[in-house]
């Protein structure tokens, strides 16, 4: 058999690798899957898979711990040369250029506007439910989520992802025309307790956080329809025979008007991304661009009132979180 250094490694993946050096490193399989973020059984199965491609084992377990092999010994300098020579391609990559497959549950303004993505970043929009998108992300088939999240039916984010608030907007309820509180210019949850309303079929914490803020005005609402489709809902309020939740930066029509909410409830607009997985100069613009689009909306739409009704968020460091 030749030996495991003059072995290519081109046929090992470099997940592989970090595995096997991770164990070498911290001296034990536990403290590395800790290390790595996965689960033990994930790790030795990743060691398992070099033994078998190899042909050799390359630890001696024991109660205390791993001692190498003589081979997994000659193993570990070609294993890091491999490991350092993919970071250093994933930082040419990173600076020449960039696919990103991107979910987003509001308009996906991506870095602030097309003008402002990175130069060589190609984008890939991808339509799926939050919930899905998310675990997506945290398995590394989707670069980056944005998504709205409310105090009355708060997401659950997975470990190992960085979330950043873009905006934290107070919510307003959607009337169409001839609805008798058209005319006014704020209203309260109160008011709507005869009401009948259109919500979210998909995602199903919207329509949990329409009952829960109902509940706290005193009542439980009526809820006759249910639809992911948003064009859909609005074209239902703008019958006349049911509201919806909104956002205040609705632009008005003669079918359709926004109408703020008395009580501050507010939901977040939130862009997150796997830790450590792009760029730090990548994710400055991940949370500045939409930040700015944001405030520029606003100001645009309610010139007079914005900021009492969308806040974009600042650099205070509770605005960016990483999360387990």
């Amino acid at each position: 058999m030749e030996p495991v250094a003059t072995v290519s490694l081109v046929e090992l993946e470099v997940r592989h690798l970090r595995c096997f050096l991770a164990i070498v490193d911290s001296g034990s399989v536990n403290r590395a899957a800790r290390l790595l973020g996965l689960p033990a059984s994930a790790v030795t199965q990743q060691v398992q898979r070099i033994e078998r491609h190899l042909d050799v084992r390359l630890f001696d377990r024991s109660p205390v711990g791993m001692a190498l092999t003589a081979a997994g010994r000659e193993l570990v300098e070609p294993a890091r040369r491999a490991v350092e020579a993919m970071r250093q391609a994933q930082d040419v990559t990173a600076r020449r250029g960039r696919h990103l497959r991107w979910a987003s549950e509001y308009l996906p303004v991506l870095f602030g506007s097309a003008e402002k993505t990175p130069e060589a970043v190609t984008v890939e929009l991808v339509d799926v439910a939050l919930e899905t998108a998310l675990r997506r992300l945290t398995e590394g088939s989707l670069d980056v989520v944005q998504g709205f999240d409310t105090p009355a039916a708060p997401l659950r984010f997975p470990a190992g992802l960085t979330v950043a608030t873009v905006a934290r907007e107070r919510l307003a309820v959607l009337v169409g025309p001839g609805h008798r509180l058209w005319d006014h210019p704020v209203i309260s949850l109160a008011q709507l307790a005869d009401e009948v309303w259109v919500s979210q079929a998909t995602p199903h914490r919207f329509t949990t956080g329409l009952r829960v803020m109902c509940g706290q005005a005193g009542f439980e609402p009526r809820i006759r329809y249910a639809t992911g489709d948003r064009i859909a809902a609005n074209e239902l309020v703008s019958l006349g025979d049911v509201v919806a939740l909104g956002s205040p930066f609705t632009r008005a029509t003669h079918k359709l008007r926004a109408v703020p909410l008395i009580e501050d409830h507010r939901v977040r607009l939130f862009v997150t991304w796997r830790r450590h997985a792009l760029p730090e100069e990548m994710t400055i613009q991940l949370v500045n661009g939409p930040r700015a689009w944001y405030a520029a909306m606003a100001r645009r739409l309610r010139p007079d009132d914005w900021q009492a009704y969308g806040r974009p968020a600042t650099d205070d460091p509770r605005d960016v979180i990483a999360c387990g």
